[in-house]
């Protein structure tokens, strides 16, 4: 597989993931999704799979070339999106949300289906906090490469190192993103720096 390095707004944290496939971030949901946005943007091209019913990104208004979408909207959906994105051409994969429609019992075919994409894939899978500790239980926490814990930091991100193969938990970065202007939507601004492309609808 042919190593891409991620643009995250911090070069230290940039070269600490260098040669993981499955990466995870995540949080408080509105500020995952708002970094999110940045990282997606300055990673191009690249592949989303979202999962979103209301709220946050809108897959319908994404114009261009750079990015492409798959949607879902339940469990059998998230998981076929993921599977079809293994045969796509785009190297990098995002992925919003996997578990919003999955029960406890179902979190291992989320999973499962992100670990077989990160084979052949470069994952970057964003995800909320349950009860502190990231959605999708203690199987999807083993099978991540690393987690870092993404908090709000005066404008800017704080990024803890939750899991790393060969660094310390506990390590933290500071990521530098620009600012959204004040009045226009993430939409506008994704639009613009990223050109995004519809890919499909399920």
């Amino acid at each position: 597989m042919v190593f891409l390095r991620w643009i995250l707004g911090c070069e230290a944290l940039e070269r600490a993931l260098e040669g993981f496939s499955f990466v995870e971030f995540y949080g408080e949901w509105p500020c995952v999704l708002r970094y999110a946005h940045f990282a997606l943007s300055r990673n191009t091209p690249c592949l989303l799979v979202y999962t979103q019913l209301f709220g946050g990104l809108n897959a319908y208004q994404l114009l261009g070339r750079e990015i492409r979408v798959a949607r879902a909207f339940d469990l059998l959906s998230t998981i076929e999106a993921l599977r079809r994105a293994f045969f796509e051409k785009e190297k990098r994969v995002f992925v919003f949300d996997p578990f919003l429609f999955s029960k406890p019992q179902n979190f291992s075919l989320v999973t499962s289906a992100l670990r077989a994409l990160s084979h052949r894939k470069w994952v970057l899978v964003f995800n909320r906090a349950f009860k502190k500790l990231p959605a999708g239980g203690h199987f999807h926490a083993s099978s991540a490469h690393v987690i870092v814990r993404l908090e709000p930091l005066k404008g800017d991100y704080l990024a803890t190192l939750i899991k790393h193969p060969a660094l310390s938990s506990g390590v933290r970065f500071v990521l530098k993103t620009e600012q959204v202007v004040e009045g226009v939507g993430l939409l506008r601004w994704i639009k613009k720096e990223s050109e995004a492309q519809l890919f499909l609808k399920l």
